[in-house]
């Protein structure tokens, strides 16, 4: 009887997932759609500063989701560069959450050069031309 319960369970985790892979968005798509605008939100830090909590609040908020995009970008190629890239972003995108948590410009400032420095080494290798 156990079997036959676990035939059906596997079609099911087999439909799932391939549900979920028609369902990933591309490079391109996750570029447009998540990094693109959250990574800009970063960056315009240094010419207009969040002013409110409220701002302080919805930059995190940015931040947060540019570090589920970054863990995800990095997850759709295995080379070794490619991945770096992802996890310094990554990594970036959490430091600065912290940073907008702490009201603290200084810091996403500096953030978000590194940031910047990131994007563009990844686009040197990766973007085509």
């Amino acid at each position: 009887m156990e079997k036959f319960l676990a035939i059906p369970a596997a079609l099911v985790s087999l439909g799932m997932l391939s549900v979920a892979l028609a369902q990933a968005p591309s490079v391109k798509e996750l570029m447009r759609t998540d990094i693109i605008p959250n990574s800009d939100r970063l960056f315009a830090t240094g010419d207009r500063a969040p002013r409110t909590p409220q701002e302080w609040i919805a930059l995190q908020t940015s931040l947060d989701a540019l570090n589920r995009s970054a863990m995800r970008l990095r997850s759709m190629n295995t080379n070794v560069d490619w991945q770096g890239y992802g996890t310094t972003l990554s990594e970036l995108a959490a430091q600065a959450s912290t940073a907008a948590r702490d009201q603290n410009l200084e810091t996403l400032l500096d953030i978000g050069d590194k940031a910047y420095e990131t994007c563009e080494g990844c686009h040197k290798h990766y973007l085509p031309k």
